[in-house]
């Protein structure tokens, strides 16, 4: 099955968005070895019961590996790839001979705790994020040692788990250890080695049914996930609901792009389908507290559940070209990602509430940490892969055609198929404005298929190709089915080939595009050529569909907007709904600013929910408005639920 790829070289990030990524790739990323010497320790001295560990203490540095390797890709930051080698090197060197890369001791690795009776180890979840974060190292850098590393430790797993027989399950606290399916088949993909995809394909077919003693439950349960999707059951009516499980979810789709066995995307897809109906907040978080509940309007999720619901966003994306994922995952960038990072551009909070104030984990989750690396917790390790996942779907490439999806100041370095580079320049102060240019530079001398997203909240997109027609006349051949049509009505997002009258490619015209699509352009690019982009960025709105409540959240294109609970504004404080259609944006301390009338009249200023809560301020994103509003309603079924007019 021919999936998309990601073949992006650089970023070049920039703008507002890119500032806070690079301090926070300055601050965090290229000093956490120097802020946390002993981060390896536990895994070069796993016989030491001194050194403190908690289940998942394993994690630590494949999270941040992983974190780094797209941080990487955002500029090409030499400290950044110094940092990476230098994380590479380590887990080389505290690598056991026999290939496994964890903290633990030998007589409790794997199943052996619960075997004995204990309550079992994260133990090849810890492996497999290590085994990621390489792997994901080697193919943005080439760096052949990471990937050696890697391939040890899961042979060390293939050969106790797969050759020895023995249930990834049986070391309890499955929803997390069956995350290694993931890399069995991402290996398989990589060197053809049929003993990885046999594997991936027992665990999913087995073992995700063996059951196990749940620690949260207190029941024996399986997880199920395969089966219960083909039932059409949601991810939170499955077996094992939590957030953990959106990684082993994910070999669902490398088996499907190696298989093309279609019950492995129908699985896919229902679950996705499933996770954003039920379980996906207003901030483009995902869960209640540390799993799916069902509830959409729960309290806060963890930054751990995001960081999971974006690879696993990202990895369906890839295989169902579906634009309103790309959608989903602007929403959860621009709001939870962002939003998970504190003042000061280096620390992370551990839940994000709708309503609430942020905490830092490591304040929270400060018992996770231990002597020499006082800054580990699961989400401060992880915070920093939910910022840089942008790089994992800004750019998506199958053979001749180019999938743009991120919208922002940056300069996308890719290549096109025969090897030919290609840059796409985003000239914008996005998402402030829904003005981006766009500049196209290649030596590629054949036609390069270009999928712009159409963001399914722009009501009234236009796309304009070198200023415009200038008054001409031409045709458009709708390359997808033939048909024709006049290029200023524009073709619903079809693929389209732009000629004159005598059957020459156009260089100059305009469209307007449908929402919750890709606009699809097929030409011989020139180096000159631009498109200039307009996005609708009038505001549009979720309402709260939860009892008698009468609250919205408002939204400014992917910003979600919110206000802070300070001084004289009330939480419960009331607006009327025309106040937010007509507002201007005006300068403060945020990515967007703007001020509303409450219905007393009390002028109220709404920023976007990463400027609203980072510096530790109560803030509010589910606004009470008045009841007898008419709203004009999105179709649920073509459109997302936060789209609403």
């Amino acid at each position: 099955m021919n999936a998309l790829q990601n073949h992006l070289k650089n970023m070049h990030l920039g703008g507002a968005v890119g500032n806070i990524l690079t301090q926070n790739e300055k601050n965090w990323v290229q000093k956490v070895l120097t802020d946390d010497p002993g981060l390896f320790d536990g895994f070069a001295n796993p016989e030491d019961d001194s050194i403190f560990k908690t289940m998942w203490h394993g994690e630590f540095p494949g999270k941040l590996l992983t974190g780094i390797a797209q941080s990487y890709l955002l500029n090409n930051d030499p400290e950044t790839k110094l940092t990476g080698d230098a994380f590479a090197e380590k887990l080389k060197a505290v690598q056991q001979p026999d290939g496994y890369l964890g903290p633990w001791k030998t007589d409790v690795r794997y199943e052996a705790d619960a075997a004995a009776g204990s309550l079992g180890k994260w133990d090849t979840w810890g492996q497999y994020h290590c085994i990621y974060g390489l792997y994901r190292w080697y193919q943005v850098t080439g760096n052949r040692s990471a990937f050696e590393t890697a391939k040890r430790a899961l042979d060390n797993i293939y050969d106790h788990f797969i050759d020895g027989g023995i249930s990834i399950a049986a070391q309890n606290w499955a929803e997390c250890n069956l995350a290694i399916g993931h890399a069995f088949a991402l290996f398989y993909e990589e060197t053809g080695d049929n003993r990885y995809l046999d594997a991936a394909k027992r665990i999913v077919d087995n073992d995700w049914n063996d059951e196990y003693p749940d620690f949260y439950s207190k029941k024996t349960l399986c997880c199920g996930w395969l089966n219960a999707a083909l039932e059409g059951r949601a991810y939170y009516e499955s077996g094992q609901p939590r957030w953990e499980g959106l990684y082993a979810l994910e070999t669902l789709a490398s088996l499907y792009r190696i298989t093309g066995e279609t019950k492995y995307f129908q699985a896919l897809e229902s679950l996705w389908n499933g996770m954003c109906k039920n379980d996906r907040h207003n901030t483009g978080s995902f869960g209640t507290g540390e799993g799916a509940t069902g509830d959409p309007y729960g309290a806060g999720s963890e930054t751990c559940n995001t960081v999971a619901w974006m690879a696993f966003s990202t990895e369906y994306l890839k295989i169902s070209r579906d634009p309103r994922v790309a959608d989903e995952l602007e929403l959860s960038f621009f709001n939870a990602a962002l939003g998970s990072l504190l003042e000061g551009e280096r620390n992370f909070t551990y839940m994000n509430d709708s309503d609430g104030s942020r905490e830092p984990a490591l304040k929270v989750l400060e018992p996770h940490s231990y002597k020499g690396a006082r800054d580990m917790s699961c989400c401060q390790a992880n915070g920093n892969r939910g910022l840089s996942q942008i790089a994992e779907w800004a750019l998506l490439s199958d053979n001749d055609s180019l999938y743009l999806n991120y919208y922002g100041a940056c300069e996308l370095e890719t290549t096109v198929r025969g090897g030919y580079k290609m840059t796409i320049k985003q000239t914008t102060d996005y998402p402030r404005s829904g003005a981006i240019k766009i500049s196209i530079s290649t030596d590629c001398p054949e036609e390069v298929t270009l999928f712009f997203r159409i963001p399914s909240w722009s009501d009234n997109t236009l796309l304009t190709l070198n200023g415009g027609l200038n008054g001409g006349q031409v045709t458009v051949l709708d390359g997808l089915n033939g048909g024709q049509g006049t290029v200023l009505d524009g073709l619903n997002g079809g693929q389209v080939t732009v000629l004159d009258a005598n059957g020459d490619q156009v260089n100059g015209w305009q469209v307007k595009a449908a929402p919750g699509s890709y606009y699809v352009v097929k030409r011989v690019w020139n180096r000159d050529d631009e498109i200039d982009l307009t996005l609708d960025m009038s505001p549009h709105f979720w309402i709260m569909d939860k009892g008698n409540t009468s609250k919205l959240s408002v939204y400014y294109g992917p910003l979600l907007l919110a206000f802070r609970a300070v001084n004289s504004i009330n939480k419960s404080t009331r607006f009327d709904i025309e106040e937010f259609r007509g507002m201007v944006c005006r300068d403060g301390d945020g990515l967007v600013n703007f001020t509303a009338p409450s219905i007393t009249g009390k002028d109220v200023i709404l920023t976007d929910y990463y400027t609203a809560g980072k510096s530790g301020d109560a803030y509010v994103s589910w606004v009470n408005f008045k009841s007898d509003e008419l709203i004009v309603h999105s179709d649920k079924s073509e459109c997302p639920i936060w789209c609403d007019r």
